[in-house]
């Protein structure tokens, strides 16, 4: 429970930070690996997406947006699969997917 308590103060200061980066991704993963209901962690994922790759899919012609988006993707639907995994029923988890 004490390192539950450790990985989630940390991804929430980095959210109170305003710090929507790969780190942050990293510690927010960290938390949900852990319990996978843990809504806040998912809309913290979700802005941290929406900050790093916009809101709209990247232009034909950039090649190196659309690679780090379809990378990005295909972590959120390891992550999420893995997630279910542990708990198939969680409705946050499916509301990420």
């Amino acid at each position: 429970a004490a390192h539950y308590n450790s990985l989630s103060r940390a991804a929430m200061a980095r959210r109170v930070a305003g710090m929507l980066d790969l780190d942050s991704l990293a510690a927010s993963a960290k938390v949900i690996e852990v319990n996978p209901d843990h809504s806040t962690m998912w809309n913290f994922r979700r802005e941290c997406l929406q900050a790093m790759h916009g809101e709209r899919a990247p232009a034909s012609e950039d090649a190196g947006a659309a690679d780090s988006l379809r990378q990005a993707c295909e972590g959120e639907f390891a992550l999420t699969q893995a997630c279910l995994a542990i708990n198939p029923k969680s409705y946050p988890v499916w509301f990420h997917r």
